[in-house]
């Protein structure tokens, strides 16, 4: 199970089905989990590493988990490090 949700898809429910919950009519976008630590959950390739769940529902929609080493994931920091400041400016 994700620890930390980071995006969330758009979800349009229909009317209720038979068990009384509302039906999903159409999920778009995307969905981004990260998931850490020990746990049972399948989604983690490397139980004891860090996983990004990557998911887009839509026309050409895809759904990758990408282990990441502690290497990778201080390299991924300074990359979203980076492009944030670029984008939006430094943080004071």
């Amino acid at each position: 199970m994700p620890k930390e949700t980071i995006a969330y898809p758009l979800v349009e429910y229909g009317p209720e089905g038979d068990d009384g919950w509302p039906t999903t009519k159409s999920t778009t976008g995307s969905h981004i989990a990260v998931c850490w630590g020990r746990d049972d959950d399948t989604t983690l390739k490397d139980p004891a590493g860090v996983s990004l769940h990557t998911r887009f529902y839509g026309d050409g929609g895809f759904d990758h988990i990408f282990s990441l080493s502690r290497k990778q994931v201080n390299g991924l920091i300074r990359v979203l490090r980076k492009a944030r400041d670029q984008a939006f400016g430094r943080d004071e």
